[in-house]
């Protein structure tokens, strides 16, 4: 008893009460080299407030955390993934048809081209409505007709045949196109053969105002053809189906127009002096037929 009470005294005398001796007798266990660097590094730890098992849970929940963010970033690339599939697949296509549709109505048939390509790419592949690949195909059309050079697009107008009366329906717009495209890429043959259908399909449709840009057409073929009567013969019907269009004042006062129209000179360059030399008059008849039927001279033919 006497011994037990002096380790008691000493004890209260150094203020260390028991439990705490006992637990640094039990950490300083853990340390299997207290010497050494791993022993140095734990009092280190100790010394700021944290043990080492305390420590070990701390990095475990940092593995935890980085695993979560791991599948979160993991996550993120496969929605990124699947949106830019989705951009891809359904909004792409009409964004490239309506900036084609944009630019045709700009007048920049050459730069629309391209955007009606890859619209076209895309609804070969996923399929589209028949409404959305006609309103591609017939702009589509218009582009390539009237670019600043429709030869340079033939592939993309025989692609364009495979759809207009198969997957599109045809009518006399679409025959007066193609025959626009065959006068502009020098098949004449070709031309008339369109030119023809196309008044015959507005005929049957009822669409006089057309059928008379149809006929204009003829007038225009018939100059390169070297023969100005009957091209004069067309212009006259012409004047009379589509008066708005091909009336005495739009020809008086935009005759600068007609005989200065990038189309008039893309004629000129495949049929020669034949056409340059011949269209000029021809507007001039087409001035005084004009006048004659607007005093009521000659009677339309309707």
């Amino acid at each position: 008893m006497t011994t037990d009470a002096s380790k008691r005294n000493a004890e209260a005398a150094r203020g260390e009460p028991a439990a705490l001796r006992r637990n640094e007798t039990a950490t300083s266990k853990e340390d299997e080299n207290p010497d050494g660097t791993d022993g140095k590094r734990r009092r280190r730890w100790r010394l700021a407030g944290w043990t080492w098992r305390e420590l070990e849970r701390i990095g475990a929940l940092v593995a935890i955390v980085a695993t979560i963010l791991g599948c979160s970033y993991i996550g993120y690339q496969w929605f990124h993934a699947q949106l830019t599939s989705y951009i891809d697949d359904k909004i792409e296509p009409y964004d490239n048809l309506l900036t084609g549709i944009v630019l045709v109505h700009d007048r920049d048939f050459d730069g629309a081209v391209p955007y009606f390509r890859k619209a076209l790419d895309a609804f070969d592949r996923k399929g589209v409505p028949e409404g959305r690949l006609k309103a591609a195909v017939n702009h589509y059309t218009l582009a390539v007709v009237t670019s600043r050079n429709p030869s340079e697009y033939r592939h993309d107008m025989e692609r364009l045949k495979r759809y207009i009366g198969q997957r599109v329906p045809m009518y006399g717009w679409h025959q007066e196109q193609l025959g626009w495209f065959a006068l502009f890429t020098s098949d004449l043959a070709e031309a008339d053969v369109r030119f023809k259908l196309a008044v015959r399909e507005y005929r049957k449709e009822r669409s006089i105002k057309l059928m008379g840009t149809a006929e204009w057409a003829l007038a225009l073929l018939r100059l390169c053809e070297g023969k100005p009567s009957e091209a004069f013969n067309h212009g006259k019907e012409a004047v009379r189906s589509n008066y708005n269009d091909f009336n005495i004042l739009k020809l008086h006062f935009e005759a600068d127009y007609y005989l200065q129209e990038y189309s008039i000179d893309q004629l000129g360059n495949i049929c020669g002096k034949t056409f340059s030399d011949a269209y000029p008059v021809f507007i001039k008849q087409m001035i005084e037929f004009g006048r004659a039927e607007l005093a009521g001279v000659l009677k339309p033919d309707r």
